[in-house]
């Protein structure tokens, strides 16, 4: 398995909040799980390029106007893979097929909280 990660954290002020991280994973040697259970009859059940990246950007801060607390967060996630097969049922004359997959997606948070009241 190849990977690198990195984490930065950084306190701008005693009630700013910067944080950020990133992690890169390559694994290599994988088999999906469901090529692991057999029994299909594919001749040719591989999973090549198996990539995995993911980071995100957090900003926190107390005491913004009307609130206590505030926190804005947006992430990056991505997968990528290939997978490879060869027939069903056996078919040593069946094609090779190569099915390239990617995911991306890029949430967001938004909070903003504020106390309702004294808690002597």
């Amino acid at each position: 398995m190849t990977g690198s990660g990195k984490l930065i954290e950084n306190h701008h002020s005693p009630q700013v909040l910067l944080w950020a991280q990133e992690v890169l994973n390559h694994p290599q040697l994988c088999l999906g799980y469901d090529q692991l259970l057999g029994g299909d009859g594919n001749l040719i059940a591989d999973l090549r390029n198996l990539m995995l990246d993911f980071g995100y950007f957090r900003y926190f801060q107390q005491h913004v106007g009307l609130f206590d607390n505030f926190s804005a967060t947006i992430s990056y996630n991505s997968q990528r893979e290939e997978r490879v097969n060869q027939g069903g049922q056996g078919n040593s004359l069946a094609a090779i097929t190569h099915d390239k997959e990617r995911t991306r997606t890029l949430p967001t948070r938004v909070t903003a909280a504020r106390g309702g009241g004294s808690m002597d």
